[in-house]
């Protein structure tokens, strides 16, 4: 069984995305280039989280159908895990892609919703 498992590994295609990843995540720790934990991912469940608003909002991916949410976790724009198009990580590129995709759908279309509130209420 460790040899299967030294052999696979051996042979697999390489990728250093995740290092990275990690790697930039900590330099911007390093560097305070971080923000709070936004307000829907902190913890809800002590006295007084309720009346802050903590917890409020969250989206639990793994009740939803396809098991995943369309939820700011940083509270910023970026972006650190970037998968290469080598072996299985290919398909987890597809997926980030597709999930982006989604996310900048959804930001369209509620940049429509507000502007047509602002048309209505403007008449």
């Amino acid at each position: 069984m460790l040899a299967q498992t030294v052999t696979y590994l051996a042979t697999a295609p390489k990728s250093n995305a995740s290092y990275l990843a990690v790697d930039a995540a900590l330099d911007d720790v390093r560097t305070k280039r971080v923000l709070p934990v936004p307000t829907h991912l902190r913890d809800g469940h002590y006295p007084g989280a309720k009346r802050l608003g903590h917890g409020e909002g969250y989206q639990y991916a793994h009740d939803a159908p396809e098991g995943w949410v369309d939820q700011d976790y940083l509270g910023v724009e970026r972006t650190y895990y970037q998968p290469v198009d080598r072996g299985f990580e290919a398909e987890l590129k597809r997926r980030v892609e597709e999930q982006r995709k989604r996310r900048q759908r959804k930001v369209e279309s509620d940049d429509e919703d507000v502007l047509n509130l602002h048309m209505h209420r403007a008449e």
